[in-house]
Order: C-alpha cells, then sequence, then structure tokens
C-alpha cells in the first residue's frame, strides 16, 4: 500500500527511507541471530536475551571472523594466484579462452 498526501489535486509520496532502513536493519538482525544460533548455539533458543544482543551487535557486519569462507579470496595468502580471482573474473576468463578458441587463435 502506498501511502502519501494529496496537495492541490496532486499525490506527494511520503519519503520511505526511514521505513526502509528499519526494514532492513531487522532482517539483518534475524539474519544474524540465525546464523549464531543455528551454526554456533544449537541448543541455544531465538528469543535468549544474549543472542539478541550479540545478534543486533553484528548485524551490520555479518563476516564477523577471517576464515577463508568469510573473507575476500584476495587477502588470503595461502592461495595460489590464480584461486585469487572472483567467479566473475573467473567467468570471464573462461568466456575469454573459449571465444578465442571458438576463432581459432589458439
Amino acid at each position: 500500500m502506498m501511502s502519501g498526501v494529496i496537495v492541490g489535486g496532486v499525490l506527494v509520496m511520503k519519503n520511505m527511507s526511514r521505513a526502509i532502513r528499519r526494514h532492513h536493519r531487522a532482517r539483518m538482525i534475524n539474519r544474524a541471530l540465525h546464523y549464531w544460533v543455528v551454526d554456533f548455539n544449537n541448543d541455544s533458543e531465538p528469543n535468549n536475551p544474549t543472542m539478541l544482543n550479540r545478534a543486533a551487535r553484528f548485524h551490520n557486519h555479518l563476516a564477523v571472523c577471517s576464515c577463508q569462507g568469510c573473507g575476500n579470496q584476495r587477502h588470503n595468502a595461502w592461495l595460489p594466484n590464480r584461486e585469487k580471482v572472483t567467479m566473475q573474473e573467473r567467468r570471464a576468463n573462461h568466456k575469454y579462452k573459449y571465444e578465442l578458441i571458438e576463432a581459432e587463435i589458439i
């Protein structure tokens, strides 16, 4: 439902940025709560105040550890350089090589 005020026969829309910001904050807190409860404390209940505080604290930056799965693969010193590319770069490289093979340049 769209909310607004009619001024002089024209519908003037209400600024929804605060509502959207609050919606996304609540969504990310629920995501963080799910992450902490399901992944680390299976015996905990989601309404535990400690879990709610932790989820509210980490809702804006869910990658709270520096493991290979959570962090940026470019900053991983253990990976060889060929594996430090993103999926988008891998796809682009694959497409480029395929086009070279198709054009019989290689």
